[in-house]
């Protein structure tokens, strides 16, 4: 493995530490980071764009962009938890596939024009797992909030991917992008 490098990931005060095959978040007192004692930097907000990636995830965003693949949107889904108000707990929920987000379009005479990969997937498991019978009650109402963040003109191209990063990011989830591309 090649030596961690430290960056800001977000406006908060953390830092991402990175190395060949994995991403995961720190939280830190200050802009001051220790990833190992090799290698330290200096990480402002003003940094974010001067990240060191891991090799994986340069090679994932070079064959799909900030869109997800399948495997990438199985990753995630499976990490997707809905409350379930009978036990207070949080369980793991029944994913959707890419076949059963097609018919449900289809039955609701939805087309998507901006679709990339497996992102209305990931859109559909998403809602699942956040709004199913909160906010969204029924599956024409999930139909339809698919199409709204697929086709959102202020969020075009890979912006749920990015949230599911920075999302990743924030929780201190360990991604192996070898795995997923």
């Amino acid at each position: 493995m090649t030596t961690a490098s430290v960056a800001v990931a977000h406006r908060a005060p953390a830092a991402m530490c990175v190395d060949k095959h994995y991403t995961s978040l720190h939280s830190t007192g200050g802009p001051l980071v220790e990833c190992n004692s090799k290698n330290i930097v200096m990480a402002t907000p003003l940094d974010t764009f001067d990240i060191m990636i891991p090799e994986g995830m340069r090679s994932y965003l070079r064959a799909y962009g900030y869109n997800f693949n399948r495997k990438a949107c199985e990753f995630a889904v499976k990490k997707m938890k809905r409350l379930n108000p009978a036990t207070g707990k949080k369980e793991p929920i029944e994913a959707m596939g890419k076949e059963a987000v097609e018919e449900l379009l289809q039955k609701h005479n939805i087309k998507l024009e901006h679709n990339e990969g497996h992102n209305f997937v990931y859109a559909a498991n998403m809602i699942k797992a956040d709004f199913w019978k909160s906010s969204i009650k029924d599956d024409a109402s999930m139909a339809l909030m698919i199409k709204d963040i697929i086709e959102d003109p202020d969020m075009p191209g890979g912006n749920l991917f990015r949230r599911w990063l920075a999302d990743a990011d924030a929780s201190g989830m360990v991604i192996d992008w070898d795995d997923i591309l």
